[in-house]
């Protein structure tokens, strides 16, 4: 089995991909504003200055369950987590 690929290596190769950051507005289930920026680590402290910046302070921010948005509660009054394993947001 030379051709054999192991399981946890499928998809994209951690030296050729890119991460991104997209914050999207959504006003009466319609996208008004987004804003997307590459970043370089998935770090809290490269993160939370962006999202803070772009977000306004009362608003409702909906993230994955990665470690790096755990203490997004600090910055903003309202932070829901998805678990894309279980379910997904759907605005209709």
């Amino acid at each position: 089995m030379l051709n054999f690929k192991c399981k946890s290596h499928r998809g994209r190769s951690p030296h050729n991909r890119t991460d991104a950051l997209v914050i999207a507005e959504v006003l009466n289930n319609k996208v008004s504003r987004v804003f997307a920026t590459n970043i370089f680590d998935k770090s809290q402290s490269t993160l939370a200055p962006i999202i803070c910046s772009q977000v306004a302070a009362s608003s409702i921010i909906w993230t994955n369950e990665h470690r790096s948005y755990n203490n997004l509660r600090n910055f903003s009054s309202i932070h829901d987590t998805v678990c894309h394993k279980y379910n997904f947001i759907s605005f209709v």
